[in-house]
């Protein structure tokens, strides 16, 4: 077992596996949360009312990147840059962020109307946009400064925390005052978030130099400007999806498209796991140009990534079943693996994101993003109307494939980087997520009762999963017979 375990230890992407541990772990842990929140939530709350507080939570996020023009969104690049002076930037960043939302905030006010009209937020929730905004941009910065310095576990602990502070405020208020569900629901999770993002400042504020530095400010603005486009990628492509909804189809449709993209988050936080625990390692290959070892990384996150979709694919409508306590909730599930395969291709576009990242040439991130969110805009309008909620997940699909070849455009014909993702290793791997799939949904159709499908689809599962890593299996067994 000593050798086995010094064995594993060996592989390259053994670092990024532990710290995509802590990180799912994380999520996990979060995600466990969703069984007992859920519940609760949708006790309390009846579709149309989970729809204003999720439109709430929709412009909180937008408004975080427009109050400070995405300026706070430079910190982890530039210390990826390796100076000295990074406590100084970090403290130029603050000042410019908070700067600039206190001028957005005044701005806000003149457009009161216009913002509660279109998202149907009520008015007495307006006034909490301002303080959960700020959190969030505390909790952003916390995340991007303790990443780059490979401290998981703090990130991981302060995940956790920012999502359970949230729910025990909202829960708090939903059972003392239980007058108007949605509002409690929101007021008690703005006073969750208030708390958890002083908690995190203080954590912060010994790495802060509070000054500010002209060239620091032009490395922010050149960096963070253009990127605003693709940082409210989520609003283009997802959110304006709930939306138009929304406002097309009504409160209850969208809630419960709210919903099924609640349970398709799960391969979100996955897939976002891995990408923080090798972004360390990515951008020290790509400094020293060592673009196989960025190859290998590649694949190894791809693979743990169709596990994770077969996974959730295979049980999203035991997940989704469990954790809603209405049965009215369960009439969007059978969006989960369209919303699944969405977050497939996102996944795979990130491979190609990152390197125009580090390339700095940010004006390119936020093109390709314009491009799919204008298309998907356009499908949307077309098809929402026609064919109900259910039309916006394939559209969604749609939107990140197009991502995913405008990205591989610009990061080889364009800045004439190579490519680290290998595209039959990359088809290989999806043909065989869907035969798989396709196996499982037949299974289902047969009316195996409700444990011999369960038992069946984790048999599939098994063997997907020794099919891709059987090289990883046979290296170990032989290390072990050695």
């Amino acid at each position: 077992m000593l050798k086995l375990l010094q064995k594993i230890q060996q592989y390259q992407f053994f670092d990024t596996l532990k710290h995509t541990f802590n990180y799912f772990g994380a999520v996990l842990v979060i995600q466990g949360l969703s069984i007992v929140s859920l519940p609760i939530y949708t006790h309390y709350l009846d579709p149309a009312s989970f729809a204003v507080v999720d439109a709430f939570m929709k412009v909180v996020s937008v408004l975080t990147i427009l109050f400070t023009l995405n300026t706070h969104n430079a910190i982890s690049r530039y210390y990826f840059e390796d100076k000295k002076d990074w406590q100084a930037f970090l403290g130029t960043s603050f000042v410019t962020a908070f700067s600039i939302f206190g001028f957005s905030s005044v701005i806000l006010f003149f457009f009161k109307e216009q913002l509660l009209y279109y998202t149907t937020i009520p008015e007495s929730l307006f006034v909490w946009i301002f303080p959960v905004v700020l959190a969030n941009i505390v909790f952003a910065v916390f995340n991007q400064l303790f990443i780059a310095r490979k401290e998981s576990k703090k990130v991981s602990i302060g995940k956790i925390a920012f999502s359970y502070l949230r729910f025990i405020g909202a829960v708090t208020l939903l059972i003392y005052i239980g007058t108007s569900p949605s509002e409690e629901r929101v007021v008690g999770d703005a006073i969750g978030s208030i708390l958890i993002g002083l908690l995190m400042f203080a954590s912060i504020f010994p790495y802060i130099k509070w000054t500010f530095v002209r060239a620091h400010l032009d490395y922010i603005l050149r960096f963070s400007i253009p990127l605003i486009p693709y940082a409210l990628s989520a609003f283009i492509i997802n959110y304006f999806d709930f939306f138009m909804i929304n406002f097309s189809e009504g409160n209850s449709d969208a809630g419960l498209y709210s919903f099924a993209y609640k349970i398709g988050l799960l391969f979100f936080g996955l897939d976002d796991a891995l990408q923080s625990a090798a972004k360390v390692d990515f951008f020290k290959w790509m400094n020293a140009g060592q673009y196989d070892k960025i190859r290998g990384q590649v694949k190894s996150i791809f693979k743990f990534e169709m596990l994770g979709a077969l996974f959730l694919i295979f049980f999203a409508y035991e997940l989704g079943t469990l954790l809603s306590s209405k049965a009215s909730f369960t009439e969007a599930l059978h969006l989960v693996p369209i919303l699944v395969m969405g977050y497939v291709f996102f996944a795979l576009y990130q491979f190609y994101g990152r390197m125009i990242y580090f390339s700095k040439k940010t004006i390119y991130v936020s093109s390709v993003t314009v491009i799919a969110g204008l298309v998907n805009i356009a499908l949307n309008a077309i098809f929402i109307p026609k064919y109900g909620f259910e039309a916006a997940a394939v559209t969604t699909v749609i939107s990140y494939v197009l991502m995913i070849f405008l990205a591989w455009f610009v990061v080889v014909k364009i800045l004439a980087l190579p490519s680290t993702t290998d595209f039959w290793f990359t088809l290989k791997h999806l043909t065989g997520l869907l035969t798989f799939l396709a196996i499982g949904y037949w299974i289902m159709s047969l009316g195996l009762g409700f444990w011999w499908p369960i038992l069946i689809k984790l048999g599939l599962f098994g063997i997907f999963s020794s099919i891709v890593f059987w090289d990883k299996i046979i290296s170990l067994l032989s290390s072990k017979e050695a």
